[in-house]
């Protein structure tokens, strides 16, 4: 799956667990979900849970950290390491 892709269904996933955000789409990738957005640790797993399920990966505890899930980048990136761990 190429970066971009990822990056579309993460979008799609922020979408639906920040419905009431206020921030358009179109930008939704460059802020910064702790300090813009308020993630705290409930919405946090819900990201988790959500990655796992449509990527078909596990998180290992070890980059269970909020600020390896600050921005859209940075879960793209969480996402392409572990589903190339899962292909080797």
């Amino acid at each position: 799956m190429e970066r971009n892709e990822i990056k579309i269904k993460v979008v799609d996933i922020l979408n639906t667990l920040f419905p009431n955000s206020g921030i358009d789409t179109s930008i939704l990738e460059y802020v910064d979900l702790i300090d813009d957005l308020g993630m705290d640790s409930m919405t946090f797993i819900s990201i988790v849970v959500e990655i796992e399920f449509v990527f078909n990966i596990i998180v290992p505890d070890d980059i269970l950290l909020m600020e390896n899930f600050k921005n859209v980048d940075d879960i793209v990136g969480v996402i392409e390491n572990m589903m190339s761990t899962t292909q080797e």
